[in-house]
């Protein structure tokens, strides 16, 4: 993605944001149980035959700490997601595959970036936002029965800024310019759904504002939580990771 075209999705982010803390936050539904179940069983049937091709022993389960209200998500065998990621407004069935994606990509070492720091770990998770969007999500919602059967709203679709529609109509026929659509939303709100507090209390990081850490200059001025949405974008959009 050119820097123009950057800049110009960065700005039409920084518009959404402001509106979402001038009004009334919207209120989502949260993914339920049995749509849960669902898309437990089509993941796994997907991602496990998948990964087999990288790791031949490859197992997986995916269960939920129904004890734990916070926004968390943790890879591993079994995988684990907490109760609050289900229940988190945020949170759509597509973001809530983007989760699995993005964690599943951990337990198959994707990323470059293993050495115990923090500038790794956030290199780290950028890698796997990139192959979960880029790799994961997409042939997933091909295969998947639940995953197939839906479709943006209007109303989510207008959360998508119209340079980027145009971006997805641009670089895909118009079946697969859906699910670049449905896959840049599916980054945006699992990133609303693990980290509201983060998204809505402190994204004054966005705004350009002086950050409290030196993670923006290890994220090439990006802010994490930016640099994660604006990923999602390029591996949407089939272009080069942001780092």
């Amino acid at each position: 993605m050119a820097r123009a075209e950057l800049i110009e999705a960065m700005f039409y982010f920084k518009i959404i944001l402001f509106i979402f803390l001038l009004v009334d936050r919207p209120v989502y539904g949260s993914v339920s149980k049995q749509d849960f179940e669902v898309l437990k069983k089509d993941f796994l049937s997907f991602i496990v035959p998948f990964a087999q091709k990288v790791k031949p022993e490859f197992e997986q389960e995916i269960i939920v700490l129904e004890n734990q209200r916070g926004f968390g998500a943790f890879s591993g065998h079994p995988m684990r997601i907490f109760q609050g990621v289900l229940d988190s407004k945020p949170m759509t069935i597509d973001a809530l595959a983007m989760v699995l994606c993005h964690e599943i990509g951990h337990d198959l070492k994707i990323a470059r970036f293993y050495t115990p720091n923090e500038l790794s770990y956030a290199f780290e998770h950028l890698e796997q936002d990139y192959f979960a969007a880029y790799a994961c999500f997409r042939p997933l919602v091909k295969s998947s029965k639940l995953l197939k059967s839906l479709m943006l709203t209007p109303s989510q679709l207008n959360e998508i800024p119209l340079s980027i529609q145009d971006q997805c109509a641009k670089n895909f026929p118009q079946a697969d310019a859906e699910i670049c659509l449905r896959s840049i939303h599916a980054g945006w709100r699992s990133m609303q759904g693990l980290y509201q507090d983060y998204l809505f209390d402190a994204y004054e990081n966005i705004w350009g504002l002086p950050a409290p850490s030196m993670e923006r200059a290890w994220l090439g001025g990006y802010d994490s939580i930016q640099a994660r949405i604006l990923n999602f974008i390029n591996a949407s959009l089939n272009e080069k990771p942001l780092i």
